[in-house]
């Protein structure tokens, strides 16, 4: 699986580890797939393209960074758009820089999120979460990565 990462700010400079199982797909693509559902308004952004095994776009998951909090979505991209999936969007504050964690895990046909969760300190020092199976329960991606800590 491959892992696309475009940084839209300095939100951060890494990219995000793969997950396990991959499978092959069509290359479908919807007309009208949705772009990310959280607020406009954000002081900065990151997307991370994921991809199946045989390079089609799976997902985009979104981090939105505002003044006092942060946003996230996973939006299912190409023939993954409107088939009945589990799709995992989270949120964890690095300990002691913030407020808990929050989570967004379920079956979805199109996006799991947004969620959002307060940077009560005004730092970004979190950890962020996207997943999502095939229809039949194989992993298509399963990645973490922490942001913002120094």
């Amino acid at each position: 699986m491959t892992i696309k990462h475009k940084l839209g700010s300095t939100l951060a400079t890494a990219a995000l580890a793969a997950g396990a199982l991959s499978i092959g797909v069509s290359t479908a693509t919807p007309a009208s797939a949705a772009a990310s559902n959280c607020p406009s308004g954000y002081a900065s952004h990151q997307t991370y393209d994921f991809y199946d095994a045989s390079g089609n776009l799976a997902a985009v998951g979104y981090v939105f960074g505002y003044l006092d909090d942060v946003c996230t979505d996973l939006v299912a991209r190409g023939s993954y758009y409107g088939l009945y999936k589990w799709m995992s969007d989270g949120i964890t504050d690095y300990p002691g820089t913030g407020t808990g964690s929050i989570w967004d895990n379920g079956y979805y046909r199109e996006y799991a999120g947004p969620i959002q969760i307060s940077d009560v300190y005004g730092e970004l020092c979190k950890t962020f979460y996207f997943g999502m199976q095939d229809s039949s329960g194989s992993w298509l991606f399963n990645t973490s990565e922490t942001v913002g800590c120094n």
